[in-house]
């Protein structure tokens, strides 16, 4: 349910934010092509929307001021956590096939799912409008997740005294890999 308001939240925020870039964007397009490509302006509106959907999944639904207290292990650095997580917290018997579904409904599975699924776009907007190598996708999709860790970390950048959601360094690899996924993933969809 907090998705849809994450969601909703995204769309309502969008046309202010695109009207803050698109005249300038729609001035470099012009002043480049001597004209305003439709298509072009489309994938740029698309990327900002889909930025602020995914802005609004990281930081919505805030808490209230009071809610939020000092809690000790906020900081996970212990790449690959997930999996102790997964084998600790998940319903899975490997060998009863009945459990397999409701473990992958468990937050413990979906969250790390979640985290993948989330850059995909981006690592093909990143290879398909901006032209980016392998390398580049990696980087800036590293330094986007490094971006949405750092604002959970900092209490929405001292809007809260402490942190309201954890950083987790393997939602930096689970992003990252999302966003490299992207990238080959622009390459089947998109037919050159």
């Amino acid at each position: 349910m907090n998705y849809f308001i994450s969601m909703k939240t995204a769309i309502v925020v969008f046309p202010f934010i695109a009207l803050l870039f698109s005249i300038p964007f729609l001035f470099l397009q012009y002043h480049k092509y001597g004209s305003i490509p439709p298509f072009k302006v489309f994938i740029v509106y698309s990327f900002i929307l889909y930025l602020i959907t995914v802005y609004c999944l990281i930081i919505l639904p805030l808490p209230k001021k009071e809610d939020v207290i000092y809690k000790p292990n906020m900081i996970k650095i212990l790449p690959f956590g997930f999996i102790h997580d997964f084998i600790r917290e998940s319903s899975l018997v490997l060998t009863d096939p009945t459990t397999y579904v409701k473990a992958m409904k468990e937050p413990c599975f979906y969250t790390v799912i979640f985290n993948i699924f989330m850059t995909i776009p981006f690592g093909m907007y990143l290879r398909y409008y901006f032209k980016c190598s392998l390398k580049k996708t990696l980087l800036i999709s590293f330094i986007l997740s490094l971006f949405f860790e750092l604002t959970q970390l900092t209490g929405l950048y001292g809007l809260y005294s402490y942190p309201y959601r954890i950083f987790d360094v393997d939602d930096l690899i689970m992003n990252t890999l999302g966003g490299a996924i992207g990238y080959y993933m622009e390459y089947l969809v998109i037919k050159k």
